[in-house]
């Protein structure tokens, strides 16, 4: 048995439970703001959205799957993610708050599951990155899906464009408009593997939006 190996096997032993990952892929989920301030209101939520609403689709996180609860990880701190503030700020912003607490309740929630394979920054920096590679306004406007005031679009031909792209399976989400009786879409993700390089098919495509129409609220 060679001292290489010995080693190897000791420091894998001294490594925390926590720091070991156990997901099986990532799911990057990109919302609608207008979906999502939306269902803030229609939902009665104490807090609505402040500012101007973006109308491009915004980073909401990268979330290791199957959906666990959080080990105890590092902390972030600002400066662990000054090198990429200034495009978290238009890509990833709070439409809620501050935008640090944004991200620093994203990472304590989601990003210390990966973070032996992922550290801070670039767990931040491979969020970018796949948010760079899949434009979905650019995407379901290729296949002639734009947002409408009043206009439906069928649940299925959303999914089938954002496939169109990644040739997998996204997850929609919808909440349910009572006033106009639709579902209305706020959020697409999109899944990727656990080294967060390839694409692979998302589970339930439709989500809670169901079999019928959805509104792509302008």
């Amino acid at each position: 048995m060679s001292l290489v190996y010995v080693l190897s096997l000791f420091l894998l032993l001294e490594v925390p439970k926590s720091c070991i990952a156990n997901y099986d892929y990532f799911s990057f989920p990109q919302t609608w703001p207008k979906g999502y301030c939306d269902k803030q209101i229609a939902e009665n939520k104490s807090i609505h959205c402040l500012g101007k609403i973006p109308k491009k689709f915004i980073i909401h996180g990268l979330w290791p799957q199957p959906s666990q609860q959080a080990p105890n990880g590092s902390q972030l701190a600002e400066e662990d993610i000054k090198a990429v503030e200034k495009e978290l700020k238009l890509d990833w912003p709070n439409l809620i708050g501050r935008n640090f607490m944004f991200w620093k309740s994203e990472w304590k929630a989601h990003g210390v599951i990966s973070e032996a394979q992922f550290p801070k920054l670039e767990y931040f920096k491979t969020a970018l990155r796949i948010y760079k590679e899949n434009n979905l306004l650019d995407i379901l406007n290729k296949e002639k899906i734009v947002p409408k005031a009043k206009e439906v679009y069928s649940v299925s031909s959303v999914v089938a464009a954002v496939q169109k792209h990644t040739d997998h399976y996204p997850q929609l989400a919808c909440y349910k408009d009572s006033k106009k009786n639709v579902s209305v879409l706020y959020e697409i993700r999109i899944c990727l593997t656990s080294n967060a390089n390839s694409y692979r098919n998302c589970p339930n495509p439709h989500g809670a939006c169901g079999d019928g129409d959805l509104l792509f609220p302008k």
